[in-house]
């Protein structure tokens, strides 16, 4: 593996499709060279360090194949004072960070690298700090460039750190290319961070990649809010509304998600329902295990139904609605039944029924509710224990 530092002369081909690149490259020393790889749009004048080997190519001749490579910061003051106040180099802090910046100005990135000693020149600074600072300074060689890049950028050295952990030397390359791929890889790196790191970066409002990361942060806040899919329709409107982006934009993202398998998409109506692929599994697994539940033959009640039902209302003082009366009769016949009904519509009065019969036919009762103060209401009303679901399946 070679490593060469230099400038961009010319771009001679670029392909946006996969980021092809071929351009002249000018070394330190003067020497023009040709360089080939994957790179994010480059411009005449960036500086870069790259990584790679050269090879001959039968057509072009000798050129330099790049697998890795970082910007050479045009390192301003600005990050460069951030980033030496931040407490990645240990022994200085804030205040001599801001001496160090009046002492050496735009140097002190080559003062710090190659002549380290003349930070002695700083009051408050003697060998024993000196000694810290060069070895803490060597230490954060391979971050430091990144953390000063997004500091330039008003992004914070806690985000740089969790970036290099993550990517290594690939960060450069994903947050020029695609910032919002954070979302996806690192915890705690949700939507809005990424978008904001973006935005100061200079990504397009209206990139794909912004509208893509949009929509799989819609798709999220739907899940927290107990949902397994949105409605394509609604996050049409809310990404026009939000991003300020056309119908056009949005489905070309779209179309982007599904091929990749990001998203899945089911026919509904008129609509179409926008599943994560997590959710849209675990969908298709609850709804084969309820069939194979409902299919498997279940014991029948031996006595007689209307009779015990007309023992509970006696017992109750209550007369039970022909609906009530059915939803009763069918929990002995059917192994799963859902009762949904407004407040004040009997589905407590139908449970405690429900309840009452199964004891009488000497049957094992479990009751569960989703919320512990769910439970406890459900306790209240039959008298018997009731758990969370939770704690049910322990």
């Amino acid at each position: 593996m070679d490593y060469l530092a230099g400038s961009i002369d010319s771009i001679v081909y670029y392909s946006p499709d996969n980021g092809y690149t071929v351009c002249r490259f000018s070394l330190e020393g003067g020497e023009a060279i040709t360089v080939v790889g994957n790179f994010p749009p480059l411009s005449p004048g960036e500086m870069l360090k790259i990584s790679g080997k050269w090879e001959i190519n039968p057509r072009f001749g000798k050129q330099f194949h790049v697998d890795n490579y970082i910007p050479v910061l045009p390192s301003s003051v600005k990050g460069v004072e951030k980033f030496l106040s931040s407490g990645m180099i240990s022994g200085i802090g804030p205040v001599l960070a801001k001496r160090i910046i009046q002492r050496f100005g735009e140097r002190t990135m080559d003062v710090l690298s190659n002549e380290p000693e003349r930070l002695c020149e700083i009051e408050g600074i003697a060998e024993k700090k000196l000694r810290e600072v060069k070895r803490s300074w060597v230490e954060h060689e391979d971050i430091r460039e990144l953390i000063i890049f997004l500091q330039e950028h008003n992004v914070s050295s806690a985000l740089a750190a969790k970036l290099y952990k993550q990517y290594g030397k690939r960060a450069f390359h994903i947050i020029k290319t695609n910032p919002y791929q954070a979302c996806h890889d690192i915890w705690g790196i949700g939507f809005k961070t990424a978008d904001s790191m973006a935005l100061k970066l200079g990504m397009d409002p209206g990139s794909s990649e912004r509208i893509k990361a949009y929509i799989h942060y819609l798709l999220e806040k739907c899940s927290e809010n107990g949902h397994v899919f949105a409605k394509k329709s609604e996050l049409l409107k809310t990404c026009c509304k939000d991003l300020g982006i056309g119908e056009q934009g949005f489905l070309t993202a779209m179309a982007s998600l599904k091929m990749k398998k990001l998203v899945i998409t089911e026919k509904l109506d008129q609509d179409s329902a926008v599943y994560l692929p997590f959710f849209h599994e675990a969908e298709e697994e609850v709804a084969s295990s309820l069939y194979d539940l409902v299919s498997f033959p279940s014991k029948r009640p031996l006595f007689d139904v209307e009779k015990a039902v007309r023992q509970v209302e006696t017992k109750s003082h209550i007369d039970f609605t022909y609906e009530q009366k059915r939803a009763i009769k069918d929990s002995l016949f059917k192994k799963i039944l859902v009762i949904t009904g407004g407040p004040g519509t009997g589905k407590t009065t139908i449970v405690r029924a429900i309840v009452s019969i199964f004891k009488m036919w000497d049957k094992k009762i479990i009751l569960a509710a989703p919320t512990g103060r769910a439970a406890k209401r459900l306790s209240e009303s039959t008298g018997r224990e009731a758990k969370t679901i939770h704690r049910t399946l322990e």
